[in-house]
């Protein structure tokens, strides 16, 4: 059995999707969060300083759900407020985002948008966890380099490694804390049975879509892999709506070629 491992920065397989991103970074004595809204739209916001010993009352989605039976509204939830805190509302004064009291408490609202809910079924089997465990990896595919690094420990004694050729700084890097690592090719070439470093970013723009770039890796792994080659397009057809399958067979092509 061959294990395949995958570092991913840049966005799963499959159509693009709008989420929120929520990080936490240990600096010190001091933890910074940050948060993105993701949408396909403009969204204005403010910054609210909402004050100590003030009545808060909730309110929720529902409030704006209009059905043939009229507005459906939640049940309520009254509370005083004991601590200051400094949230960032997109939905008016009282409709945070997310935010921080002075206490130390962080609460963030995040949603994945069009992505239906697996229920369990006892038919199925039971999968705990998708990582491969240490030291089991046979194929590794990065996505970006740094990535490539910090799962060095799940490869196998003789792994083939495919990599995209593209540097995406991290925060310590951006901020001047930290430099980005000069030599990433030479480690995993050093580490690896056999080394794959393509371009899949651009090769993605020239098949038609920068998000095919998985795919364009795809299209390398091919060439390791004895999988009849119609298996991989048939899938990709069905994986994507008709206006993305070309660019994502184009960008399959392309990786097969490198």
């Amino acid at each position: 059995m061959i294990r395949i491992a995958f570092a991913n920065t840049a966005g799963a397989l499959g159509p693009e999707r709008h989420s929120c991103s929520t990080f936490l970074l240990p600096a010190g004595d001091t933890l910074l969060v940050g948060h993105n809204l993701d949408e396909y739209f403009d969204v204005p916001g403010a910054v609210v300083v909402n004050q100590r010993g003030v009545q808060k009352r909730s309110f929720s989605w529902q409030d704006d759900l209009v059905t043939p039976f009229g507005n459906r509204k939640a049940s309520r939830v009254v509370w005083t407020s004991k601590y200051a805190s400094l949230t960032y509302n997109t939905f008016g004064k009282e409709g945070p985002d997310g935010g921080m009291n002075e206490a130390g408490l962080y609460v963030g609202e995040m949603m994945l948008t069009k992505v239906p809910t697996v229920l369990p079924s006892s038919n199925l089997p039971k999968v705990y966890s998708p990582l491969i465990k240490e030291g089991e990896a046979d194929i590794f595919m990065a996505f970006e380099e740094l990535e490539a690094l910090r799962y060095l420990a799940y490869l196998s004694p003789q792994p083939t490694i495919l990599l995209n050729e593209q540097r995406l700084n991290p925060p310590a890097v951006a901020l001047g804390n930290e430099d980005y690592p000069a030599n990433v090719k030479e480690i995993l070439a050093q580490r690896a049975k056999k080394f794959l470093s393509l371009p899949a970013r651009e090769l993605a723009v020239r098949a038609g879509d920068v998000r095919a770039a998985n795919v364009v890796l795809l299209g390398a792994l091919h060439s390791i892999l004895s999988i009849p080659e119609k298996i991989w397009t048939d899938h990709i057809l069905r994986r994507f709506p008709p206006k993305a399958g070309p660019a994502n067979l184009e960008a399959f092509r392309l990786g097969k070629e490198v």
